[in-house]
């Protein structure tokens, strides 16, 4: 398992303000499976807010809040910020049911409009009704009506895709490997005695120089590239 967050990559805004506005911005997320929150990631502005922020988990069928992170901003202007939420408060999420992660502001923040949704990362799904905000530091329930992104991630624990695979292929690959090793002992003596072996789709094993010898359609020339051309 490993951590997994949407990478939204550089805001085209990074440097935002709205001169007495607070906001709760948030991106709304499913999971495929059931998984811990272990925190929010947020692209920070250029210009650090003043004052408190938090990061948070919601879940939007009941607007209720899971967890919560408080935490101010020192030397991290213009990058990614990782906010781990206290291990005790760690809630786990449920397959297939919506939250909302969210960053508190009290001024500046990021953003990117008419942003490419659905988006999705490992088991994580970002859908098409996204850029969700509040005036407060409340439940984020208004649409930006923009499809914006304020580059707020979930951090959760979960499978990636390449974990998927990461333990999926070795056990394939030792499935051929045994496959190889019978046919690359077949395709070292079978020449010796002018037999060819072919496989099922008609791929030709060949010997490491020299031609292979069909009956049924003469002779095939293996050429320097390694790609088998058949008269």
């Amino acid at each position: 398992m490993a951590e997994v967050w949407f990478d939204f990559g550089e805001p085209a805004s990074p440097d935002l303000i709205d001169p007495g506005e607070d906001y709760t911005l948030a991106l709304g997320f499913a999971a495929g499976e059931d998984c811990p929150c272990l925190g929010v990631r947020w692209r920070v502005p250029d210009t650090a807010p003043t004052g408190t922020c938090s990061a948070a988990v919601w879940r939007v069928s009941d607007e209720q809040l899971l967890a919560f992170k408080d935490f101010t901003i020192t030397t991290e202007q213009g990058a990614e910020l990782n906010i781990y939420f206290d291990q005790v408060d760690v809630p786990t999420l449920s397959a297939s049911v919506g939250y909302r992660a969210s960053i508190y502001t009290p001024n500046r923040y990021v953003a990117t409009t008419s942003y490419g949704w659905p988006v999705t990362e490992g088991i994580l799904t970002a859908g098409s009704a996204n850029g969700w905000l509040a005036t407060a530091p409340q439940f984020p329930a208004i649409q930006s009506g923009n499809s914006a992104n304020y580059h707020v991630s979930p951090i959760i624990e979960g499978a990636t895709v390449d974990g998927v695979l990461a333990v999926a292929l070795p056990a394939a690959a030792g499935s051929l490997a045994a496959t190889l090793t019978v046919r690359g002992a077949l395709a070292a003596i079978l020449p010796a005695v002018g037999v060819s072996l072919r496989q099922s789709a008609g791929t030709v094993i060949r010997p490491a120089s020299g031609t292979v010898s069909r009956p049924d359609a003469g002779t095939v020339t293996r050429p320097n590239t390694g790609i088998v051309s058949r008269p």
